[in-house]
C-alpha cells in the first residue's frame, strides 16, 4: 500500500510542478476562449451553462459555421471541434 501512496505523492508533485512551469512560461491551452479552456468545458459538460450569445461568439472566434439555430445545436459545434 505504501508504494501506491508514494506513486500518488509523486504524481501530485509532478502535476503541481507542471502547473507552475506552465504559468511561468506563459503557456495556455490552445483551445481557449475568453479565459475558458473549451476542452475542459466540453469534458465537464458545462457548455450548456453558456448563453446562446456566448456560444455564437465562441463559434465565430473559431470560425465554426452557424445560422439561426437553437442552443442545443449551437453546443454541438464546439463539442465536435474539441473531439
Amino acid at each position: 500500500m505504501g508504494d501506491g501512496l508514494n506513486y500518488l505523492d509523486k504524481k501530485e508533485r509532478q502535476n503541481t510542478i507542471d502547473e507552475v512551469v506552465s504559468r511561468q512560461v506563459g503557456l495556455s491551452h490552445p483551445i481557449a476562449f475568453d479565459d475558458y479552456d473549451v476542452c475542459e468545458q466540453v469534458r465537464l459538460n458545462t457548455l450548456p451553462k453558456f448563453n446562446a450569445t456566448m456560444i455564437k461568439a465562441l463559434s465565430s472566434h473559431f470560425e465554426l459555421p452557424y445560422t439561426r439555430e437553437v442552443k442545443t445545436s449551437l453546443l454541438s459545434k464546439p463539442r465536435n471541434m474539441v473531439e
